[in-house]
């Protein structure tokens, strides 16, 4: 089943939207793989996203669920409930099915200790 997220709901902005795109989904759901279009909505909050993903966890569905995206604001969002959630998450990248990648860490710089001058005696 592929469907657009703006099918499912007018705005992607907050946890009670995402629970009415989730009812309508799974209303709609009919045992195949299911395939969510991001990229049309004009706006979609992390919330949304976080709720719409504990639904889907909640209701089973999330381990068929693929998020067509390629929105870098989005995938981004995906990184970060995937992060907090601990729920493996996938994304279409080309004609592939992929997980969503972990958020990266940010790069910690390794700083020398110049010492004390006084050490040098």
């Amino acid at each position: 089943m592929h469907v657009r997220i703006t099918e499912l709901t007018s705005r992607g902005l907050t946890r009670r939207r995402a629970q009415q795109a989730y009812s309508e989904l799974a209303a709609r759901d009919d045992g195949t793989d299911i395939t969510i279009r991001l990229d049309d909505a004009e706006l979609l909050s992390l919330s949304f996203l976080d709720e719409l993903v504990a639904k889907l966890a909640e209701g089973g569905l999330l381990p068929r669920v693929t998020f067509a995206v390629d929105r870098p604001d989005y995938v981004n969002r995906l990184r970060r409930v995937r992060d907090a959630r601990d729920v493996e998450l996938f994304r279409n990248e080309g004609d592939q099915r992929r997980p969503v990648s972990p958020k990266s860490a940010p790069k910690l710089i390794e700083v020398q200790d110049p010492g004390d001058p006084g050490d040098e005696l």
